[in-house]
């Protein structure tokens, strides 16, 4: 890879994988990583700090970047709500690489960044959370994002959550066995003698169930159908209380993101379905000019050079 003098680097950290973009100035791309993330809101700022900063320094020292070559650093973060967080957390960056020009920003604003630049649009993330993030003449409107107790309906986790649910209650009435046990069974291991400790003493992760869900949706699983109808409306709601917080008439754009919906599958095509029937010509669904990453490093060149 060809030296130049200065590079931005853009972060989009959720609640599974942290992807990182390199750039330079200009904003031609120069590389890229992934890695795997902690969330913020189950770790606590320090922690999730300390393995966010490994997963950069390992990708950094792959292309051979030192800090001094670096022009600005931005971080989307999933669950960073309020500016003490990020505060803190560009800090810990700041000491960590003795550098100064770190800034920390929700991860929705990384994704509308990168998705529309500085135009009007909405952006609704499903990964293994749910959020709903707007911007009108720069006025910034959300919905959701309240993390897997309080809130993330459609999400990764509430489909894993959920369908898991629907699997005792059948356990319960003693049912026939469902596509969705069958595969959860040869898959994983968690049949009825297995659940518990798999779920509350192995720390699974529920949202890793999600493609599992939807694609025993596709196939008629009656269960993963109910899991994943209920999933669509829940992300349905996020964009009428987009609608009805900003009274807005006019059409807008709209960008799906996230593992869930970014691609095609059974589940997002019902959503872009749902969508088009509930809202018709005031939405325009769109594929994002850009990834959040690089989204983060344009924010990283508003700030810093």
């Amino acid at each position: 890879m060809d030296k130049i003098c200065k590079y931005l680097i853009g972060v989009d950290s959720g609640g599974s994988k942290c992807d990182v973009m390199i750039t330079d100035t200009g904003m031609r791309r120069i590389a890229s990583g992934t890695f795997k993330s902690e969330h913020l809101s189950e770790k606590g700022t320090s922690a999730f700090t300390e393995s966010l900063l490994i997963g950069i320094n390992n990708i950094l020292e792959k292309h051979r970047i030192i800090y001094s070559e670096i022009a600005g650093i931005c971080i989307g973060v999933a669950g960073a709500r309020n500016n003490e967080m990020k505060t803190a957390i560009s800090r810990l960056v700041s000491k960590s690489m003795n550098f100064r020009n770190v800034l920390t920003v929700g991860d929705t604003e990384a994704a509308i960044q990168g998705a529309f630049g500085d135009d009007d649009g909405i952006v609704l993330i499903c990964g293994t959370g749910s959020i709903l993030f707007g911007r009108i003449n720069n006025e910034i409107f959300r919905a959701g994002g309240w993390g897997k107790i309080l809130g993330d309906h459609g999400s990764g986790y509430d489909l894993g959550r959920k369908a898991i649910m629907k699997l005792v209650r059948d356990f319960d009435l003693s049912a026939e066995e469902t596509l969705f046990s069958v595969k959860i069974k040869k898959i994983h291991g968690i049949d009825k003698s297995a659940i518990i400790n798999k779920i509350y003493h192995g720390h699974f992760p529920l949202h890793s169930l999600a493609p599992l869900v939807i694609e025993c949706a596709a196939l008629n699983d009656e269960n993963c159908r109910d899991v994943v109808n209920t999933a669509v409306d829940e992300l349905i709601y996020l964009i009428r209380v987009f609608f009805k917080t900003t009274r807005r008439r006019k059409k807008i754009k709209l960008a799906l993101l996230g593992g869930i919906i970014e691609n095609d599958n059974f589940l997002s095509g019902k959503l872009k379905s749902a969508i088009g029937k509930r809202f018709g010509n005031k939405i325009e669904i769109i594929k994002p000019e850009h990834k959040p990453a690089y989204g983060s490093a344009l924010i990283a060149k508003k700030s810093f050079v």
